[in-house]
C-alpha cells in the first residue's frame, strides 16, 4: 500500500510538472506566430491544426492529471516517461533545417508574410506542395491576386516590406510596414468608398511599433490623439515637421481625401468588382495610362523647348529642371513645375515623376 501511496504522489507531481509545459506552450511565442497564420495548438498531440482544441478535450485532460493519472500511481509515471524518453531520442534524429524552423517561430514575434514565407521553406524541404494558397509567398503579378484574394504584398525600397489587406465587408484596407531588421512596424487601417472611379480614403487607425518599446497610437477610432503626440514629441530635435503641422497632417488624414498612392488605388478598384466590373476597370487602366503619358510628354516638350533639361533615371523620371540661361529662363522652367500649372494638363508632380512605375503597374494588371 505505501509504494501505491508513494506512486500516487509521484504521479501528482509529474501531473503538475505536465501541466505547467502545457500552459508554458499555449502562452508561448511559437503558437503565437502559428496563429496568426490561422493554425492552433493542439493540446492531445502537442501538434498544430485548423481547428481549436474542444472544450471536451481540454476537460478530459484535466481530468486525466487531476485524477486518472493519479489513481493509476507508478503505472502513469512509467508510461508517461516512457513517452519522454522517447520523445528525446527522435529529438536527436531532427534535421537541422527542422531546429532552424523551429527556433525562428520562437525568437519572436513575426509578421505574416514571413511566417508564411518559413513554412513554405519547410514544405519545399519535404517536397510537398504548400497546403494552402493563403499561406504561400505573396507575388507581385494580377493572378497572384486571384489567389491570395484580399492580400497584396506591394513592392518597397531598401529591404522594407509592405503588405496591404482589403475586408470588403467593411470597407477597410490594413496598411503595415516594416524595417528590415523588424525593429520598426507601422499599421493603419483605412476606410474606404468608391465614387465613379475615385476612391475616397480616411484613416481609422494609426500605430507605430518599436523593439522594446510598447506600441502607441496617433488615430484611434479616426480620432487624432493629440495628447500622446505632444508627449512624444521631442521640442529640441531639428528632423522633421513641426508639431503643428504633425497634427494637422493626422487630422487630415481622418477625413476623406482621394486616395493617391496608386498601388493601393489600383488594388482597390480591382477587388471591388460589384461596384466597378472588370471591364470598367481595365477601360480606366488605359485611360490612366494614356492621360499620364500625354500630359507627360507634353510637359517635357515645354521644359526642353525653353532651354531646360530633363533627368532620366532607371525606373523613373525626375523632371528635376537644370538651370540653362538667365533667370528669366529658369523662372519660366519653374513656373512650368507649379502644381497649379500642371493641374491644366490633368495631371500632378508625383504621377509625373513615378509615370514609369505606374506604367508598370497598370500593365501588370492589363497583362496584354
Amino acid at each position: 500500500m505505501e509504494i501505491y501511496l508513494t506512486g500516487i504522489g509521484v504521479a501528482v507531481l509529474v501531473s503538475i510538472v505536465r501541466g505547467f509545459g502545457m500552459l508554458t506552450t499555449v502562452f508561448s511565442t511559437k503558437v503565437r506566430n502559428f496563429k496568426r497564420v490561422g493554425l492552433h495548438y493542439n493540446l492531445s498531440t502537442g501538434g498544430f491544426t485548423k481547428e481549436e482544441t474542444s472544450l471536451i478535450t481540454i476537460l478530459f485532460l484535466i481530468l486525466d492529471m487531476v485524477v486518472f493519472s493519479p489513481l493509476l500511481s507508478w503505472l502513469s509515471v512509467i508510461w508517461i516517461g516512457g513517452t519522454y524518453a522517447k520523445s528525446l531520442i527522435a529529438r536527436q534524429g531532427v534535421p537541422e533545417k527542422v531546429r532552424e524552423f523551429n527556433f525562428k517561430m520562437s525568437s519572436a514575434d513575426l509578421p505574416v508574410d514571413l511566417i508564411q514565407k518559413y513554412m513554405n521553406e519547410m514544405d519545399a524541404f519535404y517536397g510537398i506542395e504548400p497546403a494552402a494558397p493563403e499561406m504561400s509567398p505573396l507575388i507581385h503579378a494580377p493572378e497572384a491576386l486571384e489567389k491570395q484574394n484580399e492580400k497584396y504584398q506591394l513592392e518597397s525600397e531598401y529591404g522594407w516590406v509592405s503588405e496591404i489587406t482589403i475586408d470588403k465587408a467593411t470597407k477597410r484596407y490594413t496598411l503595415f510596414r516594416r524595417t528590415p531588421d523588424y525593429q520598426s512596424m507601422f499599421t493603419s487601417i483605412h476606410e474606404y468608398r468608391i465614387e465613379g472611379k475615385e476612391v475616397l480614403v480616411r484613416t481609422i487607425e494609426d500605430m507605430t511599433e518599436h523593439a522594446g518599446e510598447s506600441a502607441y497610437h496617433d488615430i484611434k477610432d479616426n480620432a487624432v490623439l493629440e495628447s500622446g503626440i505632444r508627449e512624444r514629441h521631442d521640442p529640441d530635435s531639428i528632423i522633421g515637421t513641426s508639431i503643428e503641422d504633425k497634427i494637422a497632417g493626422f487630422q487630415k488624414e481622418t477625413e476623406w481625401n482621394p486616395l493617391k498612392n496608386y498601388k493601393v488605388r489600383f488594388f482597390v478598384l480591382s477587388r471591388n468588382t460589384e461596384i466597378i466590373s472588370e471591364f470598367e476597370f481595365r477601360k480606366y487602366l488605359r485611360t490612366e495610362y494614356e492621360r499620364i503619358k500625354t500630359a507627360s510628354k507634353t510637359i517635357r516638350q515645354l521644359i526642353e523647348s525653353n532651354g531646360g533639361e530633363v533627368i532620366e533615371e532607371e525606373d523613373h523620371t525626375t523632371f528635376q529642371v537644370k538651370q540653362k540661361g538667365d533667370a528669366v529662363s529658369l523662372s519660366k522652367l519653374r513656373a512650368i513645375m507649379e502644381e497649379s500649372n500642371l493641374k491644366k494638363y490633368q495631371i500632378d508632380q508625383y504621377e509625373l515623376q513615378l509615370a514609369k512605375e505606374i506604367y508598370a503597374e497598370i500593365e501588370l494588371y492589363l497583362d496584354d
